[in-house]
C-alpha cells in the first residue's frame, strides 16, 4: 500500500514540475518553452522576415511571410505588419508601407 502511494505522489509532482511547459529535444525551440507552437512561429517569422526589402510590395510581403501578421496597425497614411520574430526576448519585427510599398522594417517589444 505504501508503495502505491508512494508511485502515485512521485507521478504528481512529476506532472505538476511539468505542468505549463512543453520541452522540445532539438530545433530552434529545443528546451522548455511555454508556448511551443509561439516558438517556432517565431523562428519561421525571424527566418521569412530576413528575405523582405525596402521597396517590395504588400502582395511580395504577403507571398513571402506567408501568414497574417501577429498585429497589424494602419493609418490614413502607412500600414504596419508586426510579426513575433524572438519568442525568449518577446520581441516583434514591424514592416512598414507606405503607398504599398515596404518604407521601413523596425524591431521592438510586442
Amino acid at each position: 500500500m505504501n508503495a502505491k502511494i508512494a508511485t502515485l505522489a512521485a507521478v504528481v509532482l512529476l506532472s505538476a514540475c511539468t505542468y505549463g511547459g512543453h520541452y522540445a529535444r532539438s530545433g530552434p525551440c529545443g528546451g522548455w518553452h511555454t508556448d511551443q507552437a509561439a516558438c517556432l512561429r517565431a523562428h519561421e517569422n525571424s527566418v521569412a522576415i530576413g528575405t523582405v526589402q525596402v521597396g517590395q510590395s504588400i502582395d511580395e510581403v504577403r507571398g513571402i511571410m506567408g501568414k497574417d501578421p501577429d498585429r497589424r496597425d494602419a493609418t490614413a497614411a502607412t500600414e504596419s505588419w508586426s510579426y513575433l520574430t524572438d519568442y525568449e526576448g518577446n520581441l516583434r519585427t514591424t514592416i512598414v508601407f507606405e503607398r504599398g510599398k515596404v518604407v521601413k522594417i523596425e524591431g521592438g517589444q510586442f
